[in-house]
């Protein structure tokens, strides 16, 4: 079945933030493929400048956007997606990503959605079962039983008897649910393989890529983010486009001076 029109149809009704968040989990998982550009010669110096200003800015920038849809968030995300479009035809699913967390309304939210969803697929075929797999665990009626309980303890659950409303209420719950789920599924050794590959040379790169190889292994493990850490991702996220427009080793020059203060700072409370 053509995938386009299976997702027109899953997200039919649905709310936008599930097919955002099932947008920016399919671009994550070609990362590790598009990296293999950097490993080779032949793209080396080019590639490491569209490698943090494209795929990761959209990265960090979509995720904050999906934490707490704030106006500073939103407007990160939208300078993500107009550097990322200007640079490589590889950030197509980046940068979608990133755009439908600016839109305007909900039908052009799951449209970019949907477009961030079919460029990964089209770069990696089996992004697609994976992206199946997501879909299937928002049909897991014990989850939505189990997030359902715990909204109406912390007091966050509508008070209403509107089904339509307790159902998106429901979708939306489990889709944020979505972001705290390792990123690969069942099958993906092509992609650990990819990644092992990207990390090691990266760690061995001179130009300070250790904030992102551990901001990617978080996505890889999954869990919830800590309140410092969602901080220190906002402060990346939201430097400077001109700062963004830099090459990588300054770009990155940067983001290490913020991440060795946020180190320092959880070392101190760690004491």
């Amino acid at each position: 079945m053509d995938p386009e029109l299976v997702l027109i149809d899953y997200f039919d009704g649905k709310p936008a933030k599930l097919a955002i968040i099932l947008a920016h989990r399919a671009a994550l998982r070609i990362l590790p493929q598009l990296g293999q550009h950097l490993i080779s010669d032949d793209f080396r110096d080019t590639f490491r400048s569209d490698l943090a200003r494209s795929f990761l800015y959209c990265s960090i920038a979509s995720r904050c956007a999906m934490i707490d849809h704030t106006k500073p968030r939103k407007i990160a995300a939208f300078h993500a997606y107009r550097i990322a479009s200007h640079h490589l035809a590889a950030a197509t699913a980046f940068a979608q990503a990133a755009a439908a967390c600016t839109a305007k309304t909900d039908a052009d939210a799951v449209s970019l959605a949907i477009d961030a969803v079919l460029a990964a697929d089209d770069y990696n075929d089996d992004v697609w079962s994976s992206v199946v797999h997501d879909m299937s665990l928002l049909a897991d009626t014990e989850v939505a039983q189990d997030l359902y309980d715990k909204a109406v303890q912390d007091g966050s659950a509508p008070h209403t008897d509107d089904m339509d409303k307790l159902r998106d209420f429901l979708i939306t719950i489990i889709a944020e649910k979505l972001l705290e789920r390792p990123l690969w599924g069942r099958g993906c050794s092509s992609y650990q393989d990819d990644w092992n590959k990207l990390r090691d040379f990266l760690l061995t790169d001179d130009t300070n890529w250790q904030f992102w190889v551990d901001f990617y292994q978080t996505l890889l493990q999954g869990g919830a983010h800590s309140p410092d850490y969602i901080d220190l991702m906002d402060r990346v996220a939201q430097l400077p486009v001109e700062d963004w427009q830099r090459p990588a080793q300054e770009i990155n020059a940067i983001i290490s001076d913020l991440y060795r203060e946020y180190l320092n700072t959880t070392d101190r409370q760690g004491e």
